[in-house]
C-alpha cells in the first residue's frame, strides 16, 4: 500500500467533512480534512497552531489555492496559504475564519 493510500485512510479515520468552493469559480467539492483549531498541538510536536489549519491528501483537491473557501462544520474559512509537506503527498492549508 502506497503512502498516498495510507494518507487517505488516515484522513478518513481522523478527519472531518469539508467542502471546497474554488475562488476562481466552479462547483463545490466535498472532501475530508484533519482540522486543527488555534491553540491545538500540530503533528504531535510542541508546536501550537496560532490559526486554523487543514491537513489533507494532496490528491483530494490538487488545485487548492489561496482565496478558496473551505466550509468545515458550520464555519467558513478562506485559504490563506497552501503548504506541501515532506514529499508532497500531503498538504496543509493555512486558514482564516470568515463566518
Amino acid at each position: 500500500m502506497a503512502f498516498t493510500e495510507l494518507m487517505v485512510v488516515f484522513v478518513g479515520d481522523f478527519g472531518v467533512a469539508a467542502t471546497r468552493t474554488p475562488a476562481a469559480g466552479g462547483s463545490a467539492q466535498d472532501g475530508t480534512v484533519i482540522f486543527d483549531q488555534p491553540g491545538s498541538v500540530v503533528d504531535g510536536m510542541d508546536v501550537i497552531a496560532t490559526e486554523p489549519l487543514a491537513l489533507m491528501a494532496s490528491t483530494q483537491w490538487p488545485t487548492l489555492a489561496a482565496g478558496d473557501l473551505l466550509t468545515i462544520g458550520a464555519h467558513g474559512y478562506r485559504v490563506r496559504q497552501v503548504l506541501p509537506l515532506d514529499d508532497g503527498a500531503t498538504k496543509r492549508a493555512v486558514l482564516a475564519q470568515v463566518s
